[in-house]
């Protein structure tokens, strides 16, 4: 007995299978793209958040720019400085 190709048995033609099956690679790989851009993005952001906070005046632990009140002490932030250039 010779090999049966798949439109012997009433199969898809093995180019729709191979077509098939590269766009769902190509998916893949897109997807695996994006989700390294959104991780690598999210990295310099968190770096940065952590270069721009500051001191905590009653307790000491980092506070974010732009929040009023310490997240571990509760205590009132002094107002953020305006740039004059």
């Amino acid at each position: 007995m010779g090999l049966v190709s798949l439109a012997d048995i009433g199969g898809p033609p093995i180019e729709a299978v191979a077509l098939g099956a590269l766009l769902v690679a190509g998916l893949v790989v897109a997807g695996v793209v994006v989700l390294v851009v959104f991780v690598l993005r999210d990295v310099r952001r968190s770096r940065e958040d952590k270069l721009a906070e500051t001191p905590c005046p009653a307790c000491g632990k980092p506070v974010r720019p732009g929040r009023n009140y310490c997240l571990s002490c509760g205590a009132p932030q002094p107002p953020a400085e305006a740039d004059d250039g």
